[in-house]
């Protein structure tokens, strides 16, 4: 039945869920061997999640009670490189592949700075038919990557979640994502409006992969996952096996630590350890390009990245998948879950943040 067409298989599957990782074939992401380059937290010998209490809609909620209430499978938090709580419920654990939906988002983002500092992108502000030819002499030759990484490009596409109809669940169960790519057409002239659409992260992964001519996972592995030391082997999810392209919107599947490992990068502003992992002028850029760009709940949105005034930052995926990163705290806390139970989680990560900050100079290291 699922071999059948696109319809059949999003009225089969339906909504998304945690596991769908197992649904999809996927690209690779390997780590290097155990005993070269790996990044090792600091590990307590107590990380239990602490009994707070966290107020939540008015209500004060025990942590625990709110994490397992709301079907959260993983949170870890780190202050500076100390691995302060490792939480999983529901059958997961630090094995288990978790997945980020929307969170890859940030790391295509990542992706980009690098290449554009490596020069294998000349500019953000390239055409991004420079790089998909079929799409010359359209209305795309005025959409920048820069378009593209605000979620400003003006692209003809409904970012709808509830209606079988929406163009987005046929981008995320479809076996053609070129296909779809190919029938694009152009709403709005470039740089007029904020819509937060997955089909720019689409285009902007596959511009990238025809820059650096390799697919995403590759470069992925190539520049972030074997760099950071990260500790699993990662998939990120592709169309179908007849399409290899990779659903760089969404579908990046990896352990919490190694979500954690990428909180840390962008924690430290793109460094890690000596090593300049993503330009200082790009971390900085993410600051400043935010324009008027505001999501639902009213955060601007730049370089694929939720920017708070402060410096904190944050990457979001659908049912509240997340990683918060406090660069001036040194704090990250990664949450991954099968329902956001709509929730604010950035006023819970703020609360914690205050019994991260004081816990980590008086808590036991041995």
């Amino acid at each position: 039945m699922l071999a059948g067409c696109d319809t059949v298989r999003i009225l089969w599957w339906n909504k998304a869920g945690i596991d769908d990782y197992r649904k999809f074939p996927a690209g690779k992401v390997y780590p290097l061997p155990a005993e070269h380059n790996r990044f090792e937290f600091v590990m307590p010998a107590d990380r239990r999640l602490p009994d707070i209490i966290i107020n939540q809609q008015g209500f004060d909620v025990p942590l625990h009670e709110l994490l397992v209430t709301t079907k959260t499978v993983a949170w870890l938090a780190m202050k500076d490189d100390t691995l302060l709580t490792e939480f999983y419920e529901d059958g997961f654990d630090q094995s288990s592949l978790l997945s980020s939906f929307s969170v890859a988002k940030s790391f295509v983002g990542s992706l980009v700075g690098i290449a554009a500092g490596k020069g294998q992108i000349r500019s953000v502000d390239q055409p991004v038919t420079d790089f998909l030819p079929y799409l010359k002499d359209t209305a795309f030759k005025k959409v920048t990557l820069r378009h593209l990484l605000n979620m400003r490009s003006g692209i003809d596409f409904e970012e709808g979640y509830s209606s079988f109809f929406s163009p987005m669940p046929k981008l995320y169960y479809g076996r053609n994502v070129r296909e779809q790519v190919g029938n694009l057409q152009i709403a709005l002239p470039p740089d007029v409006k904020y819509r937060y659409q997955s089909m720019n992260t689409q285009l902007l992964s596959m511009a990238l992969e025809a820059a650096v001519g390799m697919p995403i996972n590759r470069y992925l592995q190539q520049m972030i996952w074997q760099p950071l030391g990260m500790e699993s082997e990662a998939q990120w999810s592709s169309a179908s096996r007849s399409d290899t392209t990779i659903k760089s919107f969404c579908c990046l599947n990896a352990i919490g630590r190694d979500y954690l490992r990428f909180g840390r990068l962008w924690m430290n502003g793109g460094l890690w350890g000596q090593s300049r992992i993503i330009p200082e002028w790009y971390v900085n850029e993410t600051y400043q390009d935010t324009l008027d760009s505001k999501d639902s709940r009213g955060y601007a949105y730049s370089h694929h990245w939720r920017i708070l005034p402060d410096g904190s930052l944050f990457a979001k995926g659908v049912l509240g998948q997340y990683i918060w990163i406090n660069p001036h705290k040194k704090i990250v806390i990664v949450r991954f879950g099968e329902t956001d139970a709509n929730l604010d989680w950035v006023k819970i990560f703020r609360q914690m943040e205050g019994y991260y900050f004081s816990a980590s100079s008086s808590k036991n290291l041995l």
